[in-house]
């Protein structure tokens, strides 16, 4: 999904500056109840003491960057040693990885529809190519692919109509999605129920106390995608904000108590966000 320069600062401001309305009380919570992450795709303990109990893991991101990709590898490396069964959901037509299906090859990632296309939005990139590699390759592991066309009026309908029938098909597995930020809102965006409000509102699945939404702030670095003028390179540099001065660690993970009043369950913070190669300039 491509957004205006415009939309895209509205929705940093939301993340940043609209997810609470007291930020002392905010940097307080955070200080005491942060999870800090030395590497994010080796994850510990608190971890798990923190996200374990929950079914449904939804990680948002801005499209191509490398650090939520590593931090689901590092999650679902966390969540398999635990003994848990997990199934990994990625915003991406199914129909664009018909050749991995058939094959299941390292080679066949790099040579699905999916990553041969002329990039659009940054996903096309290396670091989805390696989190669904090393995926690939855990035993407890499925992987499925949720984004593609199923007539429904509201864009996030079908997103939320395959990841609901793969919570059905596998209702003893732990599941996790990694999609832009805007889908795994767990409030609905511009009159819309988004693919994480729908789940969540979904009364048959009734996993709404086990549905976890992550969202990704960052303080700066550099991106690879399309605001509307063109895929291409971008620096960031936002201000500081509670959530950047309030913890002593380069990256954490935080729940908020009351997530009925934010558009996620908590959020996922790196200082620095990096640029992912996109697989056609490997």
């Amino acid at each position: 999904m491509f957004f205006s320069g415009h939309v895209l600062i509205t929705l940093i401001t939301c993340l940043v500056f609209c997810i609470t309305a007291n930020a002392q009380d905010l940097a307080v919570s955070l200080r005491s109840n942060a999870v800090k992450v030395d590497r994010l795709d080796s994850l510990d303990s608190s971890v798990y003491k923190l996200l374990g109990d929950f079914r449904l893991i939804m990680v948002g991101e801005s499209h191509g960057t490398n650090e939520p990709a590593k931090f689901v590898i590092g999650l679902v490396k966390l969540l398999t040693d635990n003994g848990d069964s997990v199934q990994v959901g990625f915003e991406i037509p199914e129909d664009g990885m018909t050749k991995f299906l058939s094959e299941h090859t390292d080679s066949s990632i790099y040579s699905s529809e999916f990553f041969t296309r002329e990039p659009m939005d940054g996903r096309e990139n290396l670091a989805w190519v390696e989190m669904i590699s090393t995926l690939s390759k855990n035993k407890r592991v499925k992987l499925f692919f949720f984004a593609g066309a199923i007539s429904f009026s509201n864009p996030d309908g079908s997103k939320y109509y395959r990841v609901r029938s793969q919570i059905q098909k596998n209702p003893h597995y732990k599941t996790i999605t990694l999609s832009g930020n805007i889908h795994n809102r767990i409030l609905p965006h511009n009159g819309n129920g988004t693919m994480a409000s729908l789940l969540k509102a979904d009364k048959e699945l009734n996993i709404s106390d086990k549905l976890c939404s992550l969202g990704h702030i960052y303080k700066s670095g550099t991106m690879i995608n399309n605001d509307g003028g063109g895929l291409k390179l971008k620096e960031v540099n936002n201000p500081d904000t509670v959530y950047s001065t309030s913890v002593d660690s380069d990256s954490y993970l935080f729940l908020f108590q009351d997530s009925a009043l934010n558009q996620y369950s908590g959020v996922l913070y790196t200082k620095f966000v990096s640029a992912a190669k996109l697989v056609k300039d490997k």
